[in-house]
């Protein structure tokens, strides 16, 4: 029995669509794990406290620790409709921001066909580093940029594929394939 099917008195399920953004610093990645902090237990804990069970979440890709994610595709099944008619998938979307931690955010659920896979109909993925130039790095930016103090050879970087590269004062910012997930990788960081 899948965990979905727990629900009582559910009614026909629907498939949805649930876009997340995430500040990954503070978690263990996505994938539930026994006595960590990860999105998937944080959401589903959420879900449990709402609606009464844990639906299967299924993701466009799964992020280990440390990984923030711009968009982070999930489809799932829910009721679609209960003691009070067609599920309020707003108010859904702002009780299951109140019930996560920061850092973590449900920007949007909607109503998906019902074929729809996040990680089979994904069509991409793209990554993108910032690398933060200058003597001195930011505090605002220690999350999300490498602090780089020597000059960097820019066309050495280009010619090795690093390039397109835009300029915005003291950061380098790499070319991205849409929103997407940023990595940290001990002191670099990815989207």
């Amino acid at each position: 029995m899948g965990r979905t099917a727990g629900c009582q008195d559910a009614g026909a399920l629907g498939r949805y669509r649930m876009d997340l953004q995430y500040d990954g610093t503070d978690f263990y990645g996505w994938a539930r794990q026994p006595g960590l902090r990860t999105i998937e237990g944080c959401l589903l804990g959420a879900f449990v406290k709402m609606m009464g069970f844990e639906p299967t979440l299924r993701v466009a890709g799964r992020t280990d620790a440390g990984v923030h994610a711009r968009r982070q595709v999930v489809s799932l099944d829910l009721p679609a409709s209960g003691p009070r008619g067609a599920l309020d998938t707003r108010r859904l979307v702002g009780s299951l921001n109140a019930l996560t931690p920061p850092g973590l955010t449900v920007a949007s659920l909607t109503p998906a066909a019902p074929g729809f896979d996040a990680r089979r109909d994904a069509v991409g993925r793209g990554y993108r580093y910032l690398l933060e130039l200058g003597s001195v790095g930011s505090p605002f930016l220690t999350r999300y940029a490498w602090h780089v103090g020597a000059v960097l050879d820019v066309e050495a970087m280009e010619a090795a594929g690093i390039a397109p590269l835009a300029r915005h004062r003291r950061a380098l910012v790499p070319a991205s394939h849409g929103a997407d997930p940023c990595r940290h990788h001990g002191r670099h960081r990815a989207r």
